[in-house]
Protein backbone atom coordinates (compact mmCIF):
# COMPACT_ATOMS: atom_id res chain seq x y z
CA UNK A 1 0.00 0.00 0.00
CA UNK A 2 2.82 2.95 1.26
CA UNK A 3 4.70 1.74 -2.44
CA UNK A 4 1.95 1.47 -4.17
CA UNK A 5 2.64 -1.43 -5.72
CA UNK A 6 1.07 -4.61 -5.15
CA UNK A 7 3.64 -6.79 -7.30
CA UNK A 8 4.70 -8.84 -4.59
CA UNK A 9 1.68 -9.75 -3.36
CA UNK A 10 0.12 -10.75 -7.17
CA UNK A 11 2.86 -12.97 -7.57
CA UNK A 12 3.22 -15.03 -3.69
CA UNK A 13 0.80 -17.65 -5.78
CA UNK A 14 3.08 -17.83 -8.31
CA UNK A 15 6.27 -18.86 -6.22
CA UNK A 16 4.51 -21.94 -4.30
CA UNK A 17 3.01 -20.71 -1.55
CA UNK A 18 -0.16 -22.38 -0.50
CA UNK A 19 -1.51 -19.47 1.88
CA UNK A 20 -0.69 -16.44 3.86
CA UNK A 21 -0.47 -14.68 7.28
CA UNK A 22 -1.00 -10.96 6.86
CA UNK A 23 0.19 -8.80 9.66
CA UNK A 24 -1.25 -5.86 10.36
CA UNK A 25 -1.70 -3.39 13.43
CA UNK A 26 -4.01 -3.00 14.85
CA UNK A 27 -7.38 -3.40 12.85
CA UNK A 28 -7.74 -7.44 11.66
CA UNK A 29 -10.68 -6.55 9.62
CA UNK A 30 -10.11 -3.19 7.38
CA UNK A 31 -6.71 -4.73 6.17
CA UNK A 32 -9.00 -6.43 3.42
CA UNK A 33 -10.22 -3.72 1.98
CA UNK A 34 -6.80 -1.50 1.50
CA UNK A 35 -6.05 -1.14 -1.84
CA UNK A 36 -2.66 0.64 -2.95
CA UNK A 37 -4.28 3.11 -5.27
CA UNK A 38 -8.32 4.22 -6.03
CA UNK A 39 -10.20 1.61 -7.83
CA UNK A 40 -6.78 -0.27 -7.89
CA UNK A 41 -7.26 -4.40 -7.24
CA UNK A 42 -7.37 -5.53 -3.75
CA UNK A 43 -4.35 -6.31 -2.21
CA UNK A 44 -5.47 -9.55 -0.43
CA UNK A 45 -4.98 -12.92 -3.22
CA UNK A 46 -7.42 -15.38 -4.04
CA UNK A 47 -5.85 -17.90 -1.48
CA UNK A 48 -6.14 -18.76 1.57
CA UNK A 49 -5.77 -16.00 4.07
CA UNK A 50 -5.29 -15.42 7.96
CA UNK A 51 -4.92 -11.57 8.94
CA UNK A 52 -3.00 -11.13 12.02
CA UNK A 53 -2.66 -8.26 14.54
CA UNK A 54 -0.39 -6.57 16.81
CA UNK A 55 -2.45 -5.33 19.68
CA UNK A 56 -0.30 -2.91 21.75
CA UNK A 57 -2.69 -3.71 24.51
CA UNK A 58 -1.36 -6.66 25.13
CA UNK A 59 1.89 -7.43 27.21
CA UNK A 60 5.17 -8.71 24.82
CA UNK A 61 5.11 -12.17 24.59
CA UNK A 62 1.10 -12.64 24.49
CA UNK A 63 -0.53 -15.13 22.23
CA UNK A 64 -4.28 -14.24 22.59
CA UNK A 65 -7.10 -17.54 21.17
CA UNK A 66 -8.33 -14.54 18.78
CA UNK A 67 -5.60 -14.63 16.58
CA UNK A 68 -3.71 -11.38 17.81
CA UNK A 69 -0.25 -11.86 18.25
CA UNK A 70 2.39 -9.42 19.65
CA UNK A 71 5.71 -9.90 17.36
CA UNK A 72 9.35 -10.17 18.59
CA UNK A 73 8.76 -12.86 21.07
CA UNK A 74 11.93 -13.43 22.97
CA UNK A 75 12.79 -16.86 22.18
CA UNK A 76 14.19 -18.43 19.57
CA UNK A 77 12.61 -21.86 20.31
CA UNK A 78 9.06 -21.19 20.02
CA UNK A 79 6.74 -22.89 17.29
CA UNK A 80 3.12 -21.38 17.22
CA UNK A 81 0.23 -23.39 16.00
CA UNK A 82 -3.21 -22.70 15.18
CA UNK A 83 -6.18 -23.97 13.65
CA UNK A 84 -7.85 -21.64 11.36
CA UNK A 85 -11.02 -21.49 10.64
CA UNK A 86 -13.15 -19.53 8.11
CA UNK A 87 -15.27 -17.11 10.44
CA UNK A 88 -17.38 -14.46 9.10
CA UNK A 89 -16.58 -10.88 9.99
CA UNK A 90 -19.75 -9.32 12.28
CA UNK A 91 -18.44 -5.71 11.19
CA UNK A 92 -17.85 -6.27 7.83
CA UNK A 93 -21.32 -8.31 7.52
CA UNK A 94 -23.30 -5.91 9.65
CA UNK A 95 -22.19 -2.22 7.61
CA UNK A 96 -22.20 -4.49 4.10
CA UNK A 97 -25.72 -5.11 5.00
CA UNK A 98 -28.75 -4.36 3.19
CA UNK A 99 -29.83 -1.98 5.84
CA UNK A 100 -26.66 -0.51 6.38
CA UNK A 101 -26.23 -0.03 2.67
CA UNK A 102 -29.71 1.39 1.56
CA UNK A 103 -28.70 4.05 4.19
CA UNK A 104 -25.49 5.01 2.77
CA UNK A 105 -27.29 5.39 -0.45
CA UNK A 106 -30.49 7.01 0.91
CA UNK A 107 -27.82 9.81 1.52
CA UNK A 108 -26.15 10.04 -1.12
CA UNK A 109 -29.41 10.45 -3.06
CA UNK A 110 -30.45 13.47 -0.73
CA UNK A 111 -27.34 15.19 -1.36
CA UNK A 112 -28.25 14.96 -4.49
CA UNK A 113 -31.53 16.11 -4.75
CA UNK A 114 -30.04 19.20 -2.67
CA UNK A 115 -27.89 19.65 -5.09
CA UNK A 116 -30.35 20.16 -8.02
CA UNK A 117 -32.70 22.40 -5.56
CA UNK A 118 -29.77 24.68 -5.12
CA UNK A 119 -28.85 24.90 -8.44
CA UNK A 120 -32.31 26.15 -9.05
CA UNK A 121 -32.51 28.59 -6.72
CA UNK A 122 -28.86 30.00 -7.67
CA UNK A 123 -30.51 30.31 -11.43
CA UNK A 124 -33.45 32.26 -10.28
CA UNK A 125 -31.71 34.34 -7.38
CA UNK A 126 -28.53 35.35 -9.58
CA UNK A 127 -27.25 37.23 -6.83
CA UNK A 128 -23.50 36.97 -5.24
CA UNK A 129 -24.27 37.51 -1.66
CA UNK A 130 -23.38 35.44 1.83
CA UNK A 131 -26.80 33.30 1.47
CA UNK A 132 -25.69 32.29 -2.12
CA UNK A 133 -22.45 31.22 -1.01
CA UNK A 134 -23.93 28.99 1.06
CA UNK A 135 -26.18 27.50 -1.28
CA UNK A 136 -23.28 26.88 -3.76
CA UNK A 137 -20.88 25.58 -1.23
CA UNK A 138 -23.02 23.04 1.17
CA UNK A 139 -25.86 22.48 -1.05
CA UNK A 140 -23.53 22.00 -4.45
CA UNK A 141 -20.14 21.27 -3.59
CA UNK A 142 -20.37 19.50 -0.45
CA UNK A 143 -23.60 17.50 -1.76
CA UNK A 144 -21.39 16.50 -4.63
CA UNK A 145 -18.54 15.41 -2.04
CA UNK A 146 -21.08 13.83 0.06
CA UNK A 147 -23.07 12.17 -2.21
CA UNK A 148 -19.82 10.36 -3.48
CA UNK A 149 -18.81 9.62 0.03
CA UNK A 150 -21.88 8.06 0.30
CA UNK A 151 -22.06 5.72 -2.76
CA UNK A 152 -18.42 4.74 -2.02
CA UNK A 153 -19.14 4.13 1.81
CA UNK A 154 -18.82 1.79 3.82
CA UNK A 155 -14.90 3.09 3.87
CA UNK A 156 -12.55 0.46 4.90
CA UNK A 157 -15.07 -2.03 4.82
CA UNK A 158 -15.85 -1.89 0.79
CA UNK A 159 -12.60 -3.95 -0.68
CA UNK A 160 -11.93 -0.40 -2.16
CA UNK A 161 -10.02 2.08 0.41
CA UNK A 162 -7.26 3.36 -0.81
CA UNK A 163 -5.19 5.16 2.14
CA UNK A 164 -4.54 8.60 0.47
CA UNK A 165 -7.81 8.75 -1.08
CA UNK A 166 -10.12 6.76 1.25
CA UNK A 167 -9.20 8.43 3.95
CA UNK A 168 -9.82 11.91 1.96
CA UNK A 169 -13.20 11.24 1.00
CA UNK A 170 -14.26 10.49 4.44
CA UNK A 171 -13.91 13.59 5.58
CA UNK A 172 -13.73 15.47 2.12
CA UNK A 173 -16.67 17.83 3.14
CA UNK A 174 -15.47 18.44 6.57
CA UNK A 175 -13.34 21.75 5.61
CA UNK A 176 -16.38 23.49 3.00
CA UNK A 177 -19.17 22.12 5.68
CA UNK A 178 -17.36 24.08 8.75
CA UNK A 179 -16.81 27.37 6.57
CA UNK A 180 -20.34 27.58 5.46
CA UNK A 181 -21.84 26.80 9.50
CA UNK A 182 -19.73 30.01 10.55
CA UNK A 183 -21.35 32.13 7.79
CA UNK A 184 -24.52 30.84 8.81
CA UNK A 185 -24.10 31.80 12.14
CA UNK A 186 -22.88 35.04 11.41
CA UNK A 187 -26.10 35.65 9.34
CA UNK A 188 -28.15 34.78 11.59
CA UNK A 189 -26.19 36.86 14.18
CA UNK A 190 -26.59 39.66 12.17
CA UNK A 191 -30.44 39.44 12.23
CA UNK A 192 -31.29 39.28 15.36
CA UNK A 193 -28.75 42.11 16.17
CA UNK A 194 -31.34 44.58 14.59
CA UNK A 195 -29.01 47.79 13.86
CA UNK A 196 -28.43 48.94 10.81
CA UNK A 197 -25.05 48.58 9.95
CA UNK A 198 -23.25 51.85 7.94
CA UNK A 199 -21.08 51.18 4.80
CA UNK A 200 -18.07 51.18 6.77
CA UNK A 201 -19.30 48.22 9.12
CA UNK A 202 -20.69 45.92 6.09
CA UNK A 203 -17.12 46.32 4.43
CA UNK A 204 -15.82 45.64 8.28
CA UNK A 205 -18.42 42.39 8.41
CA UNK A 206 -17.73 40.63 5.02
CA UNK A 207 -14.10 41.08 5.67
CA UNK A 208 -14.27 39.30 8.83
CA UNK A 209 -16.76 36.67 7.32
CA UNK A 210 -14.02 36.67 4.22
CA UNK A 211 -11.17 35.88 6.09
CA UNK A 212 -12.70 33.48 9.19
CA UNK A 213 -13.40 31.45 6.12
CA UNK A 214 -10.10 31.30 4.04
CA UNK A 215 -8.74 30.53 7.49
CA UNK A 216 -11.56 27.55 8.48
CA UNK A 217 -11.05 25.91 4.93
CA UNK A 218 -6.85 25.97 4.31
CA UNK A 219 -6.49 25.12 8.00
CA UNK A 220 -9.34 22.47 8.51
CA UNK A 221 -7.96 21.08 4.43
CA UNK A 222 -4.31 21.00 5.93
CA UNK A 223 -5.33 18.49 8.95
CA UNK A 224 -7.80 16.60 6.62
CA UNK A 225 -4.75 15.74 4.36
CA UNK A 226 -2.19 14.89 7.08
CA UNK A 227 -3.48 11.43 8.13
CA UNK A 228 -3.70 10.07 4.50
CA UNK A 229 -0.71 11.57 3.24
CA UNK A 230 2.19 11.09 6.06
CA UNK A 231 3.07 7.38 4.71
CA UNK A 232 4.59 9.43 1.68
CA UNK A 233 5.06 12.95 3.00
CA UNK A 234 5.96 12.27 6.77
CA UNK A 235 7.08 15.77 7.57
CA UNK A 236 3.32 16.86 6.78
CA UNK A 237 3.28 16.83 10.63
CA UNK A 238 4.79 16.45 14.09
CA UNK A 239 5.78 13.34 14.75
CA UNK A 240 4.36 11.38 17.99
CA UNK A 241 6.16 8.26 19.41
CA UNK A 242 4.49 5.79 22.13
CA UNK A 243 2.42 3.27 22.36
CA UNK A 244 -0.55 5.13 21.21
CA UNK A 245 1.30 6.78 18.52
CA UNK A 246 -0.78 5.54 15.65
CA UNK A 247 -4.09 7.13 17.75
CA UNK A 248 -2.20 10.48 18.66
CA UNK A 249 -1.78 10.45 14.40
CA UNK A 250 -4.91 10.19 13.77
CA UNK A 251 -6.57 12.47 16.04
CA UNK A 252 -3.64 15.13 14.96
CA UNK A 253 -6.47 15.95 12.32
CA UNK A 254 -9.73 14.41 14.47
CA UNK A 255 -9.95 16.90 17.38
CA UNK A 256 -9.69 20.05 15.64
CA UNK A 257 -12.61 19.25 13.66
CA UNK A 258 -14.46 18.15 16.38
CA UNK A 259 -13.96 21.09 18.49
CA UNK A 260 -14.07 23.47 15.55
CA UNK A 261 -17.69 21.91 15.18
CA UNK A 262 -18.62 22.40 19.02
CA UNK A 263 -17.57 25.73 19.23
CA UNK A 264 -19.97 26.48 16.50
CA UNK A 265 -22.88 25.29 18.41
CA UNK A 266 -22.32 26.86 21.00
CA UNK A 267 -22.84 29.67 18.97
CA UNK A 268 -26.18 28.57 17.58
CA UNK A 269 -26.94 27.34 20.86
CA UNK A 270 -26.77 31.23 22.53
CA UNK A 271 -28.08 32.72 19.11
CA UNK A 272 -30.95 30.81 19.58
CA UNK A 273 -31.88 31.52 22.89
CA UNK A 274 -31.59 35.01 21.95
CA UNK A 275 -33.82 34.88 19.12
CA UNK A 276 -36.27 33.11 21.88
CA UNK A 277 -35.93 36.58 23.58
CA UNK A 278 -36.21 38.57 20.71
CA UNK A 279 -39.60 36.72 19.68
CA UNK A 280 -41.07 37.55 23.26
CA UNK A 281 -40.06 41.22 22.83
CA UNK A 282 -41.21 41.46 19.60
CA UNK A 283 -44.58 40.27 20.51
CA UNK A 284 -44.76 42.28 23.35
CA UNK A 285 -44.39 45.14 21.61
CA UNK A 286 -47.42 44.39 19.40
CA UNK A 287 -46.07 43.75 16.11
CA UNK A 288 -43.92 46.66 15.75
CA UNK A 289 -40.80 44.45 15.19
CA UNK A 290 -43.06 42.37 13.13
CA UNK A 291 -40.53 42.09 10.08
CA UNK A 292 -37.94 41.16 12.43
CA UNK A 293 -40.49 38.41 13.90
CA UNK A 294 -40.93 37.56 10.70
CA UNK A 295 -37.40 36.41 9.51
CA UNK A 296 -36.48 34.70 12.63
CA UNK A 297 -39.65 32.47 12.90
CA UNK A 298 -38.80 31.57 8.87
CA UNK A 299 -35.38 30.99 9.64
CA UNK A 300 -35.58 29.11 13.07
CA UNK A 301 -36.55 26.00 11.83
CA UNK A 302 -33.95 25.36 9.49
CA UNK A 303 -31.29 26.54 12.61
CA UNK A 304 -32.87 24.10 14.72
CA UNK A 305 -32.38 21.32 12.00
CA UNK A 306 -29.01 22.56 11.52
CA UNK A 307 -28.22 22.12 15.02
CA UNK A 308 -29.77 18.81 15.39
CA UNK A 309 -27.70 17.66 12.11
CA UNK A 310 -24.22 19.17 13.04
CA UNK A 311 -25.05 17.52 17.00
CA UNK A 312 -25.21 14.35 15.26
CA UNK A 313 -22.39 14.77 12.95
CA UNK A 314 -20.45 15.54 15.63
CA UNK A 315 -21.11 11.88 17.24
CA UNK A 316 -20.18 10.73 14.03
CA UNK A 317 -16.82 12.36 14.00
CA UNK A 318 -15.77 11.48 17.54
CA UNK A 319 -17.00 7.66 16.87
CA UNK A 320 -15.38 7.56 13.34
CA UNK A 321 -12.01 9.53 14.79
CA UNK A 322 -11.37 7.69 17.78
CA UNK A 323 -12.20 4.17 16.48
CA UNK A 324 -11.74 3.71 13.09
CA UNK A 325 -9.20 1.38 12.44
CA UNK A 326 -9.95 -0.02 15.70
CA UNK A 327 -13.32 -1.38 15.19
CA UNK A 328 -12.14 -5.11 15.77
CA UNK A 329 -11.64 -4.22 19.60
CA UNK A 330 -14.94 -2.16 19.81
CA UNK A 331 -17.21 -3.91 17.99
CA UNK A 332 -20.42 -3.24 14.64
CA UNK A 333 -21.96 -1.02 17.05
CA UNK A 334 -19.36 1.62 17.13
CA UNK A 335 -18.46 1.33 14.03
CA UNK A 336 -22.24 1.71 12.73
CA UNK A 337 -22.14 5.05 14.61
CA UNK A 338 -18.82 6.19 13.15
CA UNK A 339 -19.94 5.50 9.47
CA UNK A 340 -23.64 6.57 9.80
CA UNK A 341 -24.23 9.52 11.43
CA UNK A 342 -22.01 11.68 10.01
CA UNK A 343 -23.92 10.90 6.91
CA UNK A 344 -27.06 11.40 8.42
CA UNK A 345 -26.04 14.47 10.34
CA UNK A 346 -24.64 16.11 7.16
CA UNK A 347 -28.33 15.68 5.26
CA UNK A 348 -29.67 17.45 8.47
CA UNK A 349 -27.31 20.11 8.45
CA UNK A 350 -27.16 20.52 4.56
CA UNK A 351 -30.66 20.74 4.08
CA UNK A 352 -30.90 23.26 7.14
CA UNK A 353 -28.44 25.58 6.20
CA UNK A 354 -29.32 25.68 2.39
CA UNK A 355 -33.10 26.11 3.31
CA UNK A 356 -32.08 28.58 6.41
CA UNK A 357 -30.32 30.39 3.27
CA UNK A 358 -32.98 30.38 1.11
CA UNK A 359 -35.11 31.81 4.30
CA UNK A 360 -33.26 34.81 4.23
CA UNK A 361 -33.03 35.69 0.52
CA UNK A 362 -36.99 35.28 0.64
CA UNK A 363 -37.49 37.59 3.98
CA UNK A 364 -34.63 39.89 1.66
CA UNK A 365 -37.07 39.90 -1.21
CA UNK A 366 -40.27 40.85 0.75
CA UNK A 367 -38.62 43.12 2.83
CA UNK A 368 -37.28 44.96 -0.57
CA UNK A 369 -41.09 44.53 -1.82
CA UNK A 370 -42.74 45.82 1.27
CA UNK A 371 -40.30 48.79 0.90
CA UNK A 372 -41.05 49.31 -2.73
CA UNK A 373 -45.01 49.48 -2.25
CA UNK A 374 -44.42 51.68 1.06
CA UNK A 375 -42.55 54.44 -1.18
CA UNK A 376 -44.96 54.54 -4.08
CA UNK A 377 -47.68 54.42 -1.91
CA UNK A 378 -46.68 57.72 0.13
Amino acid sequence: MIPRNTLAIVYIREHGFRALAIGVAPSISTITSMVAVFGGPNNVPDMPVCILGTNVVLPPSTLEAAGVITFGLSSENITIYALLSDDSNFIWDGLNSTGSIFLFRLCAVLFIILGIFSMYVLAKVRKVNWNTFIIFVEGILCGALRAWKGFFHPMLYNSDTAMDWGHWLNNADVPYAAATTFVTACIWCRILYTGVFTKTQVMMYNAFVFCNICWIMGWLQYLELTFGLQPWIPDIMPVFTGTDAGKKVKMYSGWPIIYTNIALLAVFGVSILLALYKLSQAAKMAGSNSTLAKSIKAMMPWIIMQVIGNTTTVVGYWFDFTTSTQEDMKGVNIAWIGRHFSQIGSVLAGYGQVFAAFSGIKSSSSSSSSSSSSSSSS
